[in-house]
């Protein structure tokens, strides 16, 4: 057997040294090769510099370190092992036992950025520096703390699974129990193949598991699409509008890499815009900044695996918000309060996954942006009506103060239909018989109703597991859209007898 070595950096000496074996076996397993823990030997680079820098010092994002696992075979880099932040480090608690401070780690579940992403810049910056030399290097990960929480939460679930796409295989991902995650099609122990099919997937993900609020959605996917002839709207290109603050620019940086990667292989035309971020609205400073750039490390990633990323300017949000003053305008001339381009995109800005609210279809190409209260029913319905509804908290700040036709009964009517709340996803199918109102939606608790006529052909069309189901999640369920569809029950009603 060769000589293998696995090397490893003194600030991760205690803590490395309880899995390293099992990690190079498992990379060696991989390529159908058996190793021996006696086959494996362990070296160590100081960077204690005779013990004068503490382990913190050693890990300074500047310096040497980075989290992996070097494996040499017969003194030739073979593979590169990133290795996960853990709560549980060995080498923090025996120095803090050392010098009497009080440690924290591995108690009460402790988190010090014990996922993947943060800092994983410097592994990747290692791996593609090293490739230019060694064509044949493989980056591997491995996964600590596999019985604590951290590895099971759906933000580091959407992490592994963009690294998997990538191409990069995570050593003991199969040890992860994943029983809390059989709703995205995981069983408990065993999953290999974490990667994502679709695009599409990928970002119904990252909406249903994002923390967000109707004020700052930190991504979303643009569409510019083009309504031909016939009614049919056909993709002219996506793009992910996104902001970068502190740490979460790392999770762009991976996301935008994952999902490049992903159009490519679906032939989509897919752009990147970093928007203009204001931040620091503090009592005691009155200076207020603007995010226009990446971080260095991201913007390098980036740029290394051949991702270009624009960046918004004033002028562009001046033209932008000139081509919706257009757009109103030509409406208006029209009398045509619809734009179906202007509210699928305000459905996407929402944050709303896509995927058909009744069935769970994510095929893009089936999929419609359905009107809760009708465009119809907005169009007939009284000024004083149409304005009672825009004084509501939750509503008043549909209208643009700025806005030329700000008092304008047509732009509130244009904006109630075109509202991203007034609205959600269905398939081809389910949007006809919504129309037709076969079935309608609750607005408190997101239950569907169905129409007694013609009750059981409409559960089975409609593919329900039981009568009053409740089918829309709290991400689509704003305080807006529960206007609309009380609205919309106020025609429903007016049409049928209900269950």
């Amino acid at each position: 057997m060769k000589k293998i070595i696995a090397e490893i950096y003194s600030c991760n000496k205690l803590t490395y040294k309880l899995f390293y074996k099992d990690a190079v076996k498992r990379a060696y397993k991989d390529n159908g090769i058996d190793v021996l823990d006696s086959d494996i030997l362990l070296r160590v680079i100081d960077l204690s510099e005779g013990d004068t820098k503490l382990i913190q010092q050693q890990r300074a994002a500047s310096g040497e370190h980075c989290r992996v696992i070097n494996v040499y075979e017969d003194e030739q880099l073979k593979f590169l092992i990133g290795v996960s932040n853990t709560n549980y480090d060995e080498d923090m608690r025996f120095e803090r036992a050392k010098t009497g401070r009080k440690n924290t780690y591995g108690e009460n579940n402790y988190h010090a950025n014990t996922y993947m992403i943060q800092g994983i810049n410097k592994i990747f910056s290692r791996y593609f520096d090293l490739k230019e030399q060694i064509q044949n290097l493989k980056l591997y990960f491995y996964l600590l703390d596999l019985d604590q929480s951290y590895p099971h939460n759906k933000f580091n679930l959407f992490s592994y699974r963009e690294l998997s796409t990538l191409g990069f295989t995570i050593l003991n991902i199969n040890e992860v129990n994943f029983n809390e995650f059989r709703e995205y099609g995981f069983k408990g122990k065993g999953n290999s193949n974490i990667a994502y099919s679709s695009f599409n997937k990928l970002m119904n993900d990252k909406l249903a598991i994002s923390a967000r609020n109707s004020g700052n959605i930190p991504a979303y996917l643009q569409c510019l699409e083009i309504e031909n002839p016939d009614g049919t709207i056909s993709t002219e290109k996506y793009i992910y509008r996104f902001k970068s603050l502190g740490a979460q620019t790392y999770d762009s940086g991976i996301t935008m890499w994952t999902l490049e990667t992903l159009a490519k292989r679906e032939n989509k035309n897919l752009e990147f815009l970093l928007t203009l971020e204001h931040y620091g609205f503090r009592k005691s400073s009155d200076k207020i900044k603007i995010t226009k750039d990446l971080t260095g490390p991201v913007k390098k990633l980036l740029e290394r695996v051949g991702i270009n990323i624009n960046y918004e300017t004033d002028e562009e949000i001046l033209q932008e918000r000139n081509r919706r003053l257009s757009a109103f305008e030509k409406a208006k001339k029209s009398n045509d309060l619809r734009n179906q381009l202007l509210f699928r995109n305000n459905l996407r800005a929402k944050g709303m996954q896509m995927k058909c609210a009744v069935c769970g279809c994510d095929i893009e190409n089936l999929l419609e942006a359905a009107h809760l209260w009708g465009v119809s029913q907005i169009k007939d319905e009284s000024g004083n009506i149409i304005n009672k509804v825009l004084r509501l908290d939750c509503m008043h700040d549909l209208i643009d103060p700025d806005f030329n036709y700000k008092d304008d009964m047509f732009y509130k009517r244009y904006v109630l239909v075109n509202s991203g709340d007034n609205g959600v996803w269905l398939c081809s199918n389910h949007h006809t018989m919504f129309d037709k109102n076969y079935y309608c939606f609750e607005s408190k608790f997101g239950r569907i109703l169905i129409r007694k006529e013609d009750y059981d052909a409409i559960i089975k069309q409609l593919g329900l597991e039981s009568p009053n189901q409740r089918v829309l999640d709290d991400e689509i369920l704003t305080s807006r859209t529960q206007v609309f569809l009380e609205k919309r029950i106020e025609e429903f009603v007016k049409t049928c007898q209900y269950v």
